[in-house]
């Protein structure tokens, strides 16, 4: 017996190019790939969670004649990873034409493991192909890139995105103001998955209903740049960003460090954006190594309050 998935982002992911937003150019040279029967290595890349990278690995890989294998870098990071899982899957036997590896959060693989993968990448050519998919394609080693084509994957534009969530809860049978699905998408743009799951779970008995508490919860990064630009002193822009972490209850801070670089000219002195940038920087890295990413996050927010004084 089949398993439905319940879950929106997942009973809705795209499974054909047909059915994918967005990334139209990227798209059609997808479908040449799909017509030919091959495609290359490739990356994925989106500064932004939620945007379809995983999404339009998965439809690729499926499309052709070969053995998937998916891995979570964010987890599976390590020289282990790549010696155990990754050289066995492309050196072993297969009854389909291609092998393909998606590593997902490739950002997060370390500078030992991403050398030792390009090995694998050279010697396995002649059957396996490495779909990668990451935040920051600055993560990955430039060897890596040179043997892999890179494509940026952006969002759709709000209006499709509204087109494909009004489509998502009429499937659905749930009744809506059109208004409030425009707030939910510029509470979450770019992160369709975000949007899916909150209006799934503020959707309740048949009728959703716009929460303005939980949505300022993902909208946090602005209310960063709101403080850091105001007139309010050191001491009270870091008790006040802090408590905006508290309230958003986030554990992951990617999207904050692309926020404020982003929006540097906003809240930096024209004579500090140097010492900004290093603060981010700094922050941004030192994130992809530590647990608790949520103190890391705060210290960068203090080095740059110190850097824009």
């Amino acid at each position: 017996m089949a398993v439905i998935n319940t879950w929106w982002p997942e009973k809705y992911r795209p499974k054909t190019l047909e059915n994918y937003a967005g990334n139209e150019q990227f798209i059609e040279i997808a479908k040449e790939w799909i017509k030919r029967g091959d495609a290359p290595s490739f990356i994925a890349y989106s500064p932004q969670s939620g945007t379809g990278k995983t999404t339009i690995c998965r439809i690729i890989a499926n499309a052709l004649d070969a053995e998937i294998m998916e891995i979570n870098g964010s987890k599976d990071n390590n020289i282990e990873t790549v010696r155990d899982k990754i050289t066995q899957f492309a050196s072993g036997a297969s009854f389909n034409r291609w092998k393909i590896l998606i590593i997902n959060e490739f950002s997060y693989f370390t500078p030992n493991a991403q050398s030792a993968l390009l090995d694998v990448i050279e010697s396995s050519s002649a059957s396996t192909r490495f779909f990668l998919t990451g935040n920051y394609i600055e993560k990955f080693l430039p060897a890596i890139v040179s043997r892999c084509q890179p494509y940026l994957i952006q969002s759709p534009a709000p209006k499709k995105i509204f087109e494909n969530l009004s489509t998502i809860l009429t499937a659905e049978n749930v009744s809506f103001e059109p208004n409030d699905v425009v707030r939910v998408i510029k509470a979450f743009y770019p992160d369709q998955r975000q949007m899916l799951n909150y209006l799934q779970s503020n959707s309740i008995n048949r009728q959703f209903a716009y929460q303005e508490e939980t949505a300022q919860t993902h909208d946090y990064c602005k209310k960063v740049i709101d403080v850091l630009k105001s007139n309010s002193t050191a001491g009270d822009k870091y008790t006040q960003i802090r408590q905006l972490f508290a309230d958003a209850k986030v554990r992951q801070f990617d999207d904050l460090f692309t926020v404020l670089y982003a929006k540097l000219d906003d809240y930096a002195p024209s004579g500090k954006k140097a010492s900004t940038i290093a603060a981010i920087a700094d922050g941004q890295y030192k994130s992809t190594m530590v647990v608790d990413k949520e103190i890391q996050a705060i210290n960068c927010i203090n080095n740059i309050i110190n850097a824009i004084k």
